[in-house]
């Protein structure tokens, strides 16, 4: 017989044990259905109630007492505190810091804190109500008790807290799933009722409903485009009008269009010569590389208003090209992109990073294409870029580039 070391016995033992308690378990279940005279629906895989799992000592077992502890000795008014505040409820304890605070988020000083207030009071709940169910700790069962009841008394039929909230879907599936376990492993009275409250009144603040890929491909936003062109479709004058509409949502859900009317051109100014150019102006652009990459700002003024705003952008560009002879042409361009800069002040600073700052991207393009023969080509281009902020210095750039390419 072949020798066989502890830890492919254990192993072995162990995944055995585990298998045969998920046969059993279908089993079991079906006879408890059969004798309440009920269906039972089988699954092939199923998870393990927390309490049949035990942690060894080691870094896990460490990691999930610590935690725990951590969670069971919150205070709860600090918890409790910025859903009191916007309910107009007496709140003690201290601030808990951060984004969970009520008030101090600022763009201008780059100050994120309160930018979601609240949003990870569900995962307290939803970890204390796991904890009690791996440990039986009557404590952490009271702790969740308590922590729901307060929520509840916070909580009104419009969920008011919710009210110009930054990411209300992203707070509210924390608190659902936070109720949903404390429901289900600490077995709360309340937490089903508040999760149904909450759910109702969260409507007014959530998209219609959430889309399916194939959903969204069917509501694609619209575009049109007319033109006169010259007895040369593809190479002669021509002149277009166009225009583009595309719902969209914001990440706190607030529903706006974004749009733009278009205009091109091209015309041949003479047998060496040829000008092209396009302009637009429209609103929320970012998505289609406009408006400086900037859909939309939003953010808390100074006075505690809450500022939301769709960008409104204008730009283009336009082009001469001079070909010389078929192996030497000429090419100078320019484009504009910009934000209206008064739209960006409310939120942005020369103190606030990142491309949110920017208002105006601008770039002077000049290059040479030369071909030596039919097959081979050269091209040397300069480009200056230049990109303005709201309040700051301009930044800039300088490019050069060399190329070669063949003809196939």
């Amino acid at each position: 017989m072949a020798a066989v070391s502890r830890r492919t016995f254990l192993h072995t033992t162990t995944t055995a044990a585990a298998a045969a308690s998920l046969l059993r378990a279908p089993r079991l279940r079906a006879a408890q259905a059969a004798a309440r005279g009920s269906v039972v629906t089988t699954l092939p895989l199923a998870t393990f109630p927390y309490a049949d799992v035990q942690l060894l000592d080691g870094p896990m077992k460490r990691q999930f007492d610590e935690n725990h502890e951590r969670f069971l000795h919150l205070d709860d008014d600090r918890m409790l505190k910025v859903f009191r505040q916007v309910a107009g409820m007496r709140a003690p304890g201290e601030d808990m810091g951060g984004w969970y605070d009520l008030t101090g988020f600022n763009l201008d000083t780059n100050d994120f804190n309160g930018f979601i207030a609240g949003h990870s009071f569900g995962q307290y709940v939803s970890a204390l109500a796991r904890a009690y169910a791996v440990t039986g700790s009557e404590p952490t069962r009271d702790k969740v008790n308590r922590l729901v009841k307060g929520y509840a008394d916070t909580l009104d039929d419009k969920a008011i807290f919710f009210k110009g909230y930054r990411l209300p879907a992203y707070t509210y599936d924390k608190l659902s799933c936070g109720l949903i376990d404390a429901h289900e492993f600490a077995r709360d009275p309340l937490a089903l009722d508040v999760h149904e409250k909450l759910t109702r009144a969260m409507t007014a603040y959530l998209p219609e409903k959430a889309l399916s890929r194939a959903e969204q491909r069917m509501r694609p936003g619209g575009e049109l485009r007319l033109a006169w062109t010259g007895k040369q479709h593809n190479n002669g004058p021509h002149l277009g009008f166009g225009g583009y509409i595309g719902p969209h949502t914001s990440t706190s859900g607030i529903h706006f269009n974004a749009w733009a009317t278009t205009a091109d051109l091209d015309l041949t100014l003479g047998p060496h010569l040829e000008f092209s150019g396009n302009g637009y102006r429209g609103q929320a652009l970012g998505g289609l590389g406009g408006g400086a990459y900037k859909d939309y700002v939003a953010g808390t003024r100074s006075n505690g208003e809450i500022y939301f705003r769709s960008l409104d952008a204008v730009g283009g560009w336009a082009q001469l090209k001079q070909k010389v002879s078929e192996r030497l042409q000429f090419n100078e361009a320019f484009g504009i992109d910009q934000v209206f800069a008064k739209e960006l002040r409310a939120v942005a600073g020369a103190s606030t990073q990142g491309y949110l700052n920017f208002a105006r991207n601008r770039t002077w393009t000049a290059n040479t294409i030369y071909s030596p023969t039919a097959y081979l080509l050269f091209s040397f281009e300069y480009r200056r870029v230049e990109t303005a902020p709201v309040a700051g210095r301009l930044w800039t750039s300088n490019v050069f580039g060399v190329a070669a390419g063949y003809r196939f």
